[in-house]
């Protein structure tokens, strides 16, 4: 059977998934040979205004932009300018981990495949307006969680680390840096790195979520500080200019045994339930490589990356063996279907059975849903009632700092406290003596936070459990 024959009935599938999942709109592309045979828009970019998602409509590709700052690294290596195994700090002399032996020895390289031992943090990022140098600075209080090459943990603060180092090597921004030497040299005239230009468009997609089941247009998230981690917005038509000089792998756009470097398997990634891939026996061999991650999909090999932020679900992908390419991207936050699509595309260029990926994957977020709910339900049952905190509400109130997660402060909301950060408010419920609960409805997030005092009495420090992998992030009074 030819490839059209195989692709037979896809837009419908397509039509009848994006409802399933409650997607408002698609944006799909494939590649085989270096010649494109689909690339089409479903779907609506804006849902209020009824207009369509095109070939042409910016996506969000959130961590699909960290092999753009892989590739930055490796022309600059090309260069003789920079090595993947030489210490950050010879380029850097300034740059500090809280670990010191990390601090010596981390790499380009361990930046790159996520095994420096810092966990996330994405806190200390999201939503800051902290200058990329100062965050950079601000490692350095960031709690690890594992050695240096222990463990893979991924970490966007890293890439970002290459992308200001990249920038310092060459004596420009990471953003002027990329422009030039990628978008330009390619011809990928619609490629922004910024929300703000990203809005201008006439043709940019709106941001979705799913709210109480319904629907909802959500806010852009703005990633500059973060940006070589996350913040390129594109579509189909220049991605696929992108797409194709890792297909050809021929050295025409960087040297050949550089680009396969960013190819080649770096650091296994451990499965953990909430991976996609997750008890499925198609899929093994997972690990990251530069800006990509690897793995067998049926016995062929597959490099791909998802990309994830606010409103946006993206997912690049090819087999290099088969020569087959495919982009996704979506317009809705929390949603495997681009990885569901993705891997039914394959199925049908390889002429395999189709594993009933849709099922499965609308199992997964109906279990997440379903856990979410019980975790609550677990929640309360356990607040112990009678229970009042130590003090009135207002002695809470004030300013908290760390110096990596910056300010954060506590203000009186009626009967309750309201927590901000990063320009974000949060609720924040007494729950039992000193421990508040904290939510935010919009961002998903719901967890117990504590406040703590000192000898004398005075409430002094308040913790949040940021990150899972460390001790709660402790804040500090200081007014």
């Amino acid at each position: 059977m030819s490839l059209t024959d195989n692709l037979a009935g896809f837009d419908e599938y397509i039509e009848n998934e994006i409802e399933k999942y409650q997607v408002p709109g698609l944006a799909v592309a494939i590649v085989h040979k270096g010649e494109v045979i689909h690339m089409k828009g479903y779907g609506l970019r804006d849902v209020d205004q009824n207009l369509p998602v095109t070939p042409e409509t910016l996506f969000a590709i959130g961590s699909c932009s960290k092999a753009f700052t892989a590739m930055g690294a490796a022309l600059l290596i090309e260069e003789g300018k920079l090595d993947w195994d030489t210490p950050v700090r010879n380029y850097m002399p300034w740059f500090k981990l809280h670990d010191s032996a990390a601090s010596e020895q981390v790499t380009t390289r361990d930046l790159l495949c996520h095994r420096s031992g810092l966990p996330r943090h994405d806190f200390v990022w999201h939503n800051s307006k902290m200058p990329r140098r100062d965050m950079v600075e601000s490692l350095r209080y960031l709690e690890p969680s594992k050695p240096l090459r222990y463990l893979y943990q991924y970490n966007n603060l890293l890439l970002m680390t290459v992308g200001y180092m990249i920038g310092e090597i060459a004596g420009t921004s990471w953003e002027e840096f990329t422009q030039k030497r990628i978008l330009d040299k390619l011809g990928m005239g619609d490629t922004r790195f910024s929300i703000q230009d990203m809005k201008k468009s006439a043709n940019a997609s709106q941001p979705y979520a799913v709210r109480n089941g319904q629907i909802t247009h959500i806010d852009y998230r703005d990633l500059d500080v973060i940006a070589p981690a996350g913040s390129i917005n594109s579509n189909l038509v220049d991605m696929v200019k992108w797409l194709k000089i890792h297909m050809a792998e021929d050295g025409q756009f960087v040297r050949e045994d550089l680009l396969k470097e960013m190819h080649t398997q770096q650091m296994v990634m451990p499965l953990v339930p909430d991976m996609p891939g997750y008890g499925y026996t198609e899929i093994e061999r997972v690990c990251y490589a530069l800006g990509w991650r690897i793995q067998t999909y049926r016995g062929h090999n597959l490099v791909w990356h998802t990309g994830g932020i606010d409103g946006f679900i993206t997912m690049t992908s090819f087999m290099p063996d088969s020569d087959f390419g495919v982009l996704v991207f979506s317009n809705r936050s929390n949603t495997f279907l681009p990885i569901t699509i993705t891997l039914n595309i394959y199925d049908r260029l390889l002429g395999l059975d189709v594993i009933p990926w849709s099922k499965r994957m609308k199992e997964k977020e109906d279990k997440a849903e379903l856990d979410e709910r019980a975790e609550a339900e677990k929640r309360a049952a356990a607040r112990k009632s009678n229970a009042p905190a130590s003090h009135p509400l207002d002695d809470y109130v004030g300013e908290y700092r760390h110096p990596s997660y910056e300010k954060l402060t506590i203000t009186r909301d009626g009967d309750n406290l309201k927590m901000t950060r990063n320009n974000i408010d949060y609720t924040l419920t007494h729950y039992h003596y000193d421990t508040f609960e904290v939510g935010n409805t919009d961002m998903g997030i719901s967890a117990l936070t504590d406040f703590s005092n000192d000898h004398a009495g005075n409430v002094q420090q308040f913790t949040m459990p940021y990150e899972p992998s460390v001790d709660p992030i402790v804040f500090t009074r200081v007014r």
